[in-house]
């Protein structure tokens, strides 16, 4: 059984207990809290209907892509609009606007005042609700 390393960009042997599957391919496979599950898969003659569970210490990190998100929002780094709602200002991020919500992507793309101001002022909306 091996693993690949994304750090070093290669294949290591993982060590695991005395019983292991056998060798199989099509099947699922996860890790959860430094164990492996495997489900099904076969070996080209027999199908397996088996889930196997090994420990094989390796760790999986916690995703941090919305506390990224969240940090990037907040600091108001790499920025390019800012809304004006009363006398609030909240910075945004067009790329990630317009992909998220076809609303902003018209507002950016289809030649409105809005295309390109960096500063746009929202009226008939209250901040909660924006």
């Amino acid at each position: 059984m091996h693993v690949f390393d994304i750090d070093t960009n290669h294949w290591e042997k993982v060590q695991t207990s005395d019983f292991k599957p056998r060798p199989r391919c099509r099947h699922t496979s996860n890790i959860v809290k430094g164990q492996l599950y495997v489900f099904g898969g076969n070996d080209c003659e027999l199908s397996f209907n088996d889930i196997w569970m090994l420990y094989i210490g390796v760790q999986v990190p916690q995703p941090s892509l919305p506390r990224d998100m969240l940090c990037m929002l907040e600091s108001g780094e790499f920025s390019d609009v800012t809304f004006v709602i009363g006398e609030s200002r909240i910075r945004g991020h067009r790329c990630i606007l317009a992909n998220r919500s076809n609303f902003f992507k018209n507002m950016f793309t289809v030649g409105m005042r809005e295309t390109e101001e960096s500063v746009i002022t929202v009226q008939d909306i209250s901040l909660s609700t924006f």
